[in-house]
């Protein structure tokens, strides 16, 4: 572990497949800056469940002009497990097409789970609580486990519109309500606000 970067991606270097199924930002009490300052390309980021990935200042940095495909969570971003989170844990001023939070997943920070002031895509939570600030995801999708279980977020201090849905990956339940799922955001805020009731094989769904 080293003490101002876990893993760092420089200018014009590239990662296909960063695939963590342990620790890296810290050990013990020596605890990185960043987990992953990322400055030039990497394909794919997978946290696996129970894997960890920390650093004090953010977890994970994506810089100005820097890249991430995809990032995909199931374990826990920006929490150590014992007491210290980080202060963000993901921090956006590059692009990322997709981030992936599952269902018991946690991308937490003392500040924001997520704080964006580049471009993100898409995000799909399935992560209860996740807290998010910045430029909004162009794309935001809730993940429904069941009727208890599913992705929640509170916005604070977000600029821009997103486009609300239901990922694919949901399992959902006839005649269900799914409440405070979103809050922080006005009706102005969601591009398709007016246009979100759905009708699945005869049944309704709500949410609110």
């Amino acid at each position: 572990v080293a003490q101002s970067t876990s893993i760092l991606n420089d200018h014009n270097s590239y990662i296909t497949n960063l695939e963590n199924s342990g620790i890296f930002g810290f050990h013990g009490s020596t605890y990185s800056i960043y987990g992953l300052l990322n400055y030039g390309n990497v394909s794919a980021i997978s946290n696996q469940n129970s894997a960890k990935i920390f650093g004090t200042t953010s977890s994970i940095y994506n810089d100005v002009g820097a890249v991430i495909e995809t990032f995909s969570n199931s374990g826990t971003v920006g929490f150590d497990g014992s007491s210290t989170y980080s202060n963000t844990g993901l921090s956006n001023l590059g692009s990322i097409s997709n981030v992936t939070l599952d269902i018991g997943s946690y991308l937490l920070g003392q500040n924001n789970g997520i704080s964006n002031q580049g471009t993100i895509l898409t995000l799909n939570n399935g992560q209860t609580n996740l807290t998010y600030d910045g430029i909004l995801p162009t794309n935001y999708n809730i993940v429904i486990e069941n009727l208890n279980t599913f992705g929640s977020a509170t916005f604070l201090g977000t600029s821009g519109i997103t486009s609300f849905g239901i990922s694919i990956s949901s399992t959902l339940s006839a005649n269900a309500r799914y409440q405070n799922v979103i809050t922080g955001l006005n009706s102005s805020d969601i591009s398709n606000e007016e246009t979100i009731l759905n009708f699945q094989n005869g049944n309704y769904r709500d949410w609110e």
